[in-house]
């Protein structure tokens, strides 16, 4: 991933608007994609509230085919921790999001229930052993 990166970077696509735009026949052409999966993160972060740390992670993901453009999937998903508790729960929650980031662990969440959910995520490859189950 990071080699990719580095390269659309390095071809005038500095930044995931500009990935975004990139000819699908391009990338088709450059890396021999069969497909591009786009990952747009909506929401990302904390809300510290009197009573309440809330974390929360919005991300929605579509897969294209690089030949003809045809949208093979798509998913969107909204995870989040936290919740209600009382006042010192509260106060105690928000120094410990200070100390241990928990976007990073709904991040985690929400990529799960992305990609691997057994109605709405992907498919397994032809690649993957359990292909065709």
């Amino acid at each position: 991933m990071a080699m990719v990166d580095q390269f659309l970077k390095e071809n005038g696509l500095p930044g995931a608007a500009e990935m975004h735009q990139a000819p699908l026949a391009k990338l088709h052409q450059v890396f021999g994609a069969d497909t591009v999966l786009y990952i747009t993160v909506e929401k990302y972060g904390s809300k510290h509230l009197v009573i309440a740390n809330n974390t929360f992670v919005d991300v929605r993901a579509k897969l294209v085919d690089c030949r003809t453009g045809t949208l093979l999937w798509e998913n969107k998903v909204v995870a989040q921790g936290g919740g209600n508790s009382g006042m010192v729960e509260a106060l105690v929650g928000q120094v410990m999001s200070k100390l241990a980031d928990q976007a990073h662990v709904v991040a985690a969440q929400a990529s799960a229930m992305l990609l691997s959910d057994p109605k709405q995520g992907l498919l397994k490859g032809s690649r993957h052993p359990e292909f065709g189950r």
